[in-house]
């Protein structure tokens, strides 16, 4: 029914007891789809009105699945930078082809208030939480920018979705990620598709590298005996 030409975004629901005796079910059964559909982004309970289709926005839905996509990530984590260097890459192709003058100015202001952020002075740790997080924002921007001059919200809701998934094992940006984020800005300012695709897979293959590299935390040394 819903995304064919019975219901589509913002329809309500027929009630419970007409579902039930369209699709041949109990309502018990289209109680419980209705629960998981709800879970899932794809409709919303309104109190007093109704259950209603949502627009159904590729982000919106797609990053519910941010701690399934988690949990993979942590046992394959090898697949899951494969799917995001195929979706970053094909992206930064379709912008290349796409960009225009204000898109591109928003992908720069992106990269420089990411630099920005990165150059703040971090010396107590309350100082350092805030700056990091300032940073994925800023990060998340420059993203976010690159889909939107690609103009493809699927593929912009199924990158938000890796970035959700793999937000709290991200580690730092450092230099060497600023460098891989100005070649794909420059290869998208030339417009040059393919250089363009081969600078996102070095974003994300950066990225995961970063979180490969970092040091597993040592154990405390035993007291010394007198």
């Amino acid at each position: 029914l819903i995304g064919g030409t019975d219901l589509g975004p913002g329809d309500r629901l027929p009630p419970e007891r007409d579902l039930a005796g369209a699709l041949g079910v109990s309502r018990g059964s289209v109680r419980e789809a209705t629960s998981a559909l709800v879970a899932m982004g794809v409709l919303e309970a309104r109190r007093g009105a109704g259950v209603f289709v949502t627009d159904l926005d590729p982000t919106t839905v797609l990053r519910r699945f941010a701690p399934v996509v988690a949990l993979l990530d942590q046992r394959h984590p090898d697949g899951t930078l494969r799917l995001q260097a195929l979706l970053q890459g094909a992206a930064a192709e379709r912008a290349a082809q796409r960009a225009t003058p204000e898109g591109l100015a928003s992908l720069r202001q992106a990269l420089t208030e990411l630099r920005l952020a990165m150059g703040e002075p971090r010396t107590r740790t309350s100082e350092h939480r805030y700056n990091r997080t300032i940073t994925q924002l800023s990060e998340d921007r420059f993203h976010s920018a690159l889909a939107a001059l690609a103009d493809d919200p699927v593929a912009a809701g199924m990158l938000t979705l890796m970035r959700d998934a793999r937000e709290a094992s991200t580690p730092e940006l450092t230099e060497v990620d600023l460098a891989a984020y100005e070649r794909l800005l420059e290869a998208l300012e030339r417009g040059e598709p393919m250089e363009a695709r081969s600078a996102a897979v070095l974003v994300a293959s950066d990225s995961r590298a970063r979180s490969q590299a970092r040091p597993a935390p040592t154990a405390a040394a035993p007291p010394v005996g007198r």
